[in-house]
């Protein structure tokens, strides 16, 4: 078919409309890759987050197990201090009396400020160990709060990854561009048949409106419509052979076969069709249109066939 008209401003409007698809998929790939590796990156420090919570709460358990240590000694601590204390009091008592040697006091004096000394020692224990079992738990606390960090930078991931793959921008992008192919298929004008073009009105650039008439086109292959009387139809029938002779090329007889009887007379299409009512004293013989087609071995090519030629037919109807 003939492409009468074509719009450079359509075509380009439909590259560029496909131009950014492929942007889109491309950011869409890209966004999808980033996201599953945001998602995995995030996942992995879940899992060393997590693996930091056992480690702390060992921690806890040691220092607790410090704790009790400490504590355990505590008690024979304060007895040995009570214990000095009293051997420290008795000899006092001895060394005043003259019992009992100044240097025994001294010594029980010295045995005193030992066990004192062991006693705070044991106390200053248990206060440190307690602080490590503060410790450790605060850092159980920082390491499930790591974990709880962790899993919402993977929902984060996670909603990117899901953003990523929407395929609700794609779908816009393929609207966008069947929309302005469709506009480009309507800047195209196609003839329904092949041929050659008879008249042309309209020239480039031109702004044309619908129902305009751009160019005449006379088809390939021609048809002849003989108007024969009503009195000579009656035994034609289509397929019947009819022999065809073309003023423009005397002496040269074309074959063709008839191939519809119009069902209306010539003058049913008039504008204004005569009436023969009943009373016309003159009764006049209606023209039938009958469609003959050439046969298929005619040689346009030597004899080309136009519309509007004057020729004579003759249907072999016996």
């Amino acid at each position: 078919p003939l492409v009468v008209l074509d719009s450079v401003t359509e075509k380009a409007n439909v590259d560029q409309v496909r131009a950014n698809l492929q942007f889109a998929l491309e950011n869409q790939s890209a966004g999808v890759t980033q996201g599953s590796g945001g998602v995995q990156q995030a996942q992995a420090q879940v899992q060393n987050a997590a693996a930091q919570v056992p480690v702390a709460q060992a921690g806890v358990d040691q220092a607790q197990a410090q704790v009790a240590q400490a504590r355990a000694a505590l008690p024979g601590a304060h007895q040995a201090v009570l214990d000095a204390q009293a051997n420290l009091n008795r000899t006092r008592s001895l060394v005043g009396t003259g019992d009992v040697a100044r240097s025994q006091l001294d010594a029980a004096q010295a045995q005193y400020e030992q066990a004192l000394s062991q006693y705070n020692s044991a106390e200053q224990a248990v206060n440190a160990a307690q602080a490590n079992v503060d410790a450790a738990s605060q850092k159980v606390g920082a390491a499930q709060a790591g974990v709880s960090a962790a899993q919402g930078g993977v929902t984060t991931a996670q909603g990117k990854l899901s953003q990523a793959q929407a395929p609700a921008q794609i779908a816009a992008q393929r609207a966008a561009l069947e929309i302005a192919q469709q506009n480009l298929r309507y800047t195209r004008i196609v003839s329904p048949i092949d041929g050659f073009v008879g008249e042309k009105s309209v020239e480039v650039g031109q702004t044309v409106q619908p129902g305009t008439t751009l160019i005449t086109l006379v088809p390939n292959r021609v048809f002849i419509t003989a108007n024969f009387k009503e009195t000579q139809v009656g035994s034609m029938r289509a397929g019947q052979p009819v022999d065809i002779k073309v003023d423009a090329y005397k002496g040269v007889t074309f074959h063709g076969k008839v191939d519809s009887i119009n069902p209306a007379s010539q003058n049913t299409y008039a504008l204004v069709p005569a009436q023969n009512a009943t009373g016309n004293f003159v009764k006049v013989t209606q023209r039938i249109p009958v469609k003959i087609v050439f046969d298929s071995n005619t040689d346009f090519s030597r004899y080309p066939m136009r519309p509007g030629m004057s020729v004579e037919t003759s249907v072999l109807v016996k």
